[in-house]
């Protein structure tokens, strides 16, 4: 694995990781539709390593979109349940995903006619 393919590949395990673990923890709590959430965008993390070398950029982008916009909804929950650091952190993801997918944007090869 070269060093490209780790800036890749890294951050979308990483992204995996963490919506797994919500999702094992939303499952605990008895909350089934934000554990059924995150499962399902750990999943589409991993399968995103499939397809992020033919399409790097807009891979990138679209699973960072689909990332900023569950962190911000399960921050919301957060804070709806009355947690207390962890809807800052949710946050703080979603904004960091928000970033990564505005400079993957950037990055796509404009389409001319």
């Amino acid at each position: 694995m070269t060093s490209s393919d780790r800036k890749q590949k890294l951050p979308l395990i990483v992204a995996a990781s963490v919506f797994l673990i919500s999702a094992l923890a939303s499952f605990m709590s008895g909350n089934f539709t934000f554990a059924f959430l995150n499962l399902a965008m750990a999943l589409l993390n991993f399968v995103a390593l499939r397809f992020i070398e033919r399409m790097p950029e807009r891979t990138n982008a679209l699973i960072h979109l689909a990332n900023a916009v569950l962190a911000f909804f399960t921050a919301y929950d957060f804070f709806r349940a009355g947690k207390k650091g962890l809807p800052y952190a949710w946050l703080i993801a979603g904004l960091v995903f928000t970033i990564a997918f505005i400079i993957f944007l950037r990055k796509q090869p404009q389409i001319t006619n």
